[in-house]
């Protein structure tokens, strides 16, 4: 009876080993198109208009704004000091 369920298990284990996985199905392929593009006909194109800029006016930069970076830092004021009592021993059970 062993030998029977050896020889099954072995034969299992043979039959899930030997196949074969096409390697193609799992390739994700994107499709290519050709782009065809469009020509808008001149009479439908209206000239730009052009602006003319003007001189640049100067601007000076003056003070900047100085923001701290400690803004988070508090004194941490006076430590107490906790005395501790004698240790208790607790026994369970």
């Amino acid at each position: 009876m062993k030998i029977n369920h050896l020889q099954f298990l072995i034969f299992i284990f043979l039959l899930s080993c030997s196949q074969k996985q096409d390697l193609n199905e799992r390739i994700h392929t994107i499709k290519v198109v050709e782009a065809h593009g469009y020509l808008v006909p001149q009479d439908s194109i209206q000239q730009p208009k052009t602006i003319p800029a003007g001189i640049p006016t100067t601007v000076k930069a003056g003070q900047p704004k100085v923001t701290l970076t400690n803004a988070n830092i508090h004194p941490a004021g006076i430590p107490t000091v906790i005395m501790a009592g004698t240790p208790r021993i607790c026994t369970l059970g």
